[in-house]
């Protein structure tokens, strides 16, 4: 499990360790870079999709099943589950997708 924070004023989301999801790094994770525009996500309230900045490209578990998987980018589809998260504020507890990845 991992925990990662949205911050709503730079759209980047960090995780506890202070690496940022970046959509033009490899492996999607990289230090973060204030302003970097890869570091910024846009969340869809309504679809649930977390599209990157840089174009229509949503982020995704590989695993079908989505439990303690990496996450990968993908065309965006609001009709694919595995592209559909929930956010939950910090201190409701864990905001899961598919039991286990967190966001």
């Amino acid at each position: 499990h991992q925990r990662w924070t949205l911050d709503e004023k730079t759209r980047m989301i960090r995780s506890a360790e202070g690496k940022c999801l970046d959509s033009a790094s490899p492996g999607l994770l990289k230090a973060c870079e204030e302003g970097s525009e890869t570091q910024q996500w846009t969340p869809d309230p309504s679809s649930g999709l977390l599209i990157s900045s840089e174009g229509q490209r949503c982020l995704q578990p590989k695993a079908l099943d989505g439990k303690g998987s990496p996450v990968t980018l993908k065309a965006c589809n609001p009709g694919r589950l595995r592209q559909q998260w929930k956010t939950q504020a910090p201190d409701a507890g864990e905001a899961t997708r598919f039991g286990d990845l967190m966001i």
